[in-house]
Parts: C-alpha cells; sequence; structure tokens
C-alpha cells in the first residue's frame, strides 16, 4: 500500500488499460498500463504514465509493481474508429478487461459492473464490425463522436446476427485531460431482424 500511494499521490484522474491476465493455480496477474492527470508542486497539472502489474489471490490485491515510465510515442486512442475497433478485436480475442477500460471512467460508463460486461459482451464474440461516417459535436468541454456502427456474427445455426447502431465516444477538451484520448460512452445497438450480412445491405444500414 505504501508504493501504491507514493506512485498515485497528487492524482486527479486516471485511465487505465489492463493487458492480458497470466493465470496460475489462483493466482492472477495483470499487466497494466496507467495515463495519469497529476498535481504539480507549483499548482500545474501534467500527464504521467505508469506500467506494470497486480496480482490478484481470492479476489484481493495482494502484490503490486509500479513505476512511472515514458509517454508512450503514439497512441491508438486518438482515433475513435480505431478505439472501436480495438474493442471488438479485445472481445473477439477475450480480453474483456481490456474491453471493459475501454469505457469511459474506466468502464463505469458501460453501466454494469464488470461480471455483468463480460456477459453482456460474451454473444459478440467473432463479430465482424463495420463503421459509417462519424459525426462529431461539442458540450462542455467535451467531443461527443457518434459512430453509425453494424457488427455481424455468426451464430451457432451458421446464421448471421446483424446488429445495427452507434456507439458514442466522449473526448475531454480540457488541458492536461485532453491527453487522454477517447473512450465509450454509450451504446445503441439492436438486432435486424432478417438483415442479411452482404456489403450492400450493410452499407444501406449504415447510410
Amino acid at each position: 500500500m505504501v508504493q501504491i500511494t507514493s506512485v498515485f499521490t497528487g492524482t486527479v484522474e486516471s485511465r487505465v488499460r489492463i493487458g492480458d491476465p497470466a493465470v496460475v493455480v489462483d493466482v492472477v496477474t495483470l499487466p497494466v498500463t496507467i495515463a495519469a492527470v497529476v498535481n504539480q508542486a507549483n499548482g500545474d497539472q501534467k500527464i504521467q504514465y505508469f506500467a506494470g502489474t497486480y496480482t490478484v489471490q481470492n479476489n484481493l490485491i495482494t502484490d503490486t509493481t509500479i513505476a512511472e515510465v515514458a509517454a508512450p510515442t503514439s497512441s491508438d486512442d486518438s482515433d475513435t474508429v480505431q478505439l472501436l475497433n480495438n474493442y471488438y478485436a479485445a472481445i473477439n480475442n477475450l480480453k474483456f478487461a481490456m474491453a471493459y477500460t475501454l469505457w469511459f471512467n474506466n468502464g463505469s460508463d458501460s453501466q454494469l459492473p464488470y461480471i455483468e460486461f463480460v456477459q453482456s459482451v460474451a454473444t459478440m464474440q467473432g463479430a465482424v464490425v463495420t463503421t459509417g461516417t462519424v459525426q462529431e459535436e461539442g458540450a462542455m468541454g467535451s467531443t461527443y463522436a457518434t459512430v453509425p456502427t453494424v457488427s455481424v456474427t455468426t451464430q451457432a445455426d451458421g446464421t448471421a446476427q446483424v446488429m445495427c447502431g452507434t456507439y458514442t465516444l466522449r473526448h475531454v477538451n480540457v488541458p492536461p485531460f485532453d491527453q487522454l484520448g477517447w473512450r465509450i460512452t454509450q451504446v445503441a445497438m439492436n438486432p435486424v431482424v432478417g438483415a442479411q450480412s452482404d456489403a450492400s445491405t450493410i452499407q444501406t444500414l449504415l447510410a
């Protein structure tokens, strides 16, 4: 606890990305990367980056190794479509914790506890996603991007489940929070009964 406190002293807000967990018997090691807005001694705020691991056993954190690291040279959080593609890729690869943290407020904007979130996205595994023209608008210091989306999932009987709707992503514009990138804040996806999964139909649905 001393290490965690010393590393995150002065933290105002953070964005967490969780990597692939390693499981040995009942011990889980979670690699994490963290971008945090931290208060400075002169009253300013800046982004600091951290990386390391958490060790979890019996649903309790038993150890952690977190240290400050250099800022990444590039980020996939800066593009709305890329972030949404990463979201589906994480689900398809069973990286549910990573997918969860692609939601705003480290998952809480999904309106689901983590276990319920996993249950809700498990049926999306194997989905192929197509996005349309992104529309952006500003409000209260943030930019909101609406991404028209069609996903196609092959069911066990070989039929296609077509879902159509939108994802809404949020980007905070106030420095230095603007360096934290985009996150999902809302989803409205519904099944399209009887829809085919061909390219023409998908483009019609996106329009």
